[in-house]
């Protein structure tokens, strides 16, 4: 008589949805994000599959690193006071510490396109907590000699990548 063992198939089946959600080159949106202070700003952050993770301190599949460093692509539209579309690569490290102690801070350039002078260059910085809900980000535009300061609500959808 045969007998069949399914002990072990709902971890197969667990594993291998996590291993195909966001596998290779697949464009994810890691967040989307408004705000605004002396600007306003909207847009989102996205990421290329698991090729995004420089690091993360758990080798688990299905857990939450306690310390991460990823890469995102930061496309975003804003109004500091004329309108710009911008592109910024950045690097953020997340630090998890329970349910509701997560904390980010993000960095990078960023290059595109504003109505006024035209070709825009600068950087920014992020700093983020209460699960990455809430953000402040402060910047720097060089051809427009303009410093922008936003408060920012973050509503993160990538977070399911480790889970």
């Amino acid at each position: 008589m045969a007998s069949a063992s399914f002990a072990n198939e709902s971890q197969k089946i667990e594993n291998a949805v996590v291993n195909s959600n966001g596998s290779g080159l697949a464009l994810i949106p890691w967040d989307l994000f408004i705000g605004g202070m002396n600007s306003f700003t909207v847009g989102a952050d996205w990421i290329f599959g698991n090729f995004n993770i420089l690091y993360a301190s758990t080798s688990q599949v299905n857990e939450v690193p306690k310390h991460s460093w990823v890469w995102t692509l930061r496309t975003q539209a804003l109004w500091a006071p004329t309108f710009g579309a911008y592109l910024q690569p950045t690097i953020q490290y997340m630090f998890f510490g329970g349910p509701l102690t997560m904390f980010k801070v993000s960095v990078g350039p960023e290059i595109g396109y504003k109505r006024k002078t035209g070709f825009e260059y600068g950087g920014s910085a992020r700093v983020g907590a209460f699960m990455d809900l809430l953000n402040f980000e402060m910047g720097y535009l060089v051809n427009s000699k303009r410093t922008y300061m936003n408060i920012i609500l973050n509503l993160p959808s990538g977070l399911g990548i480790w889970v």
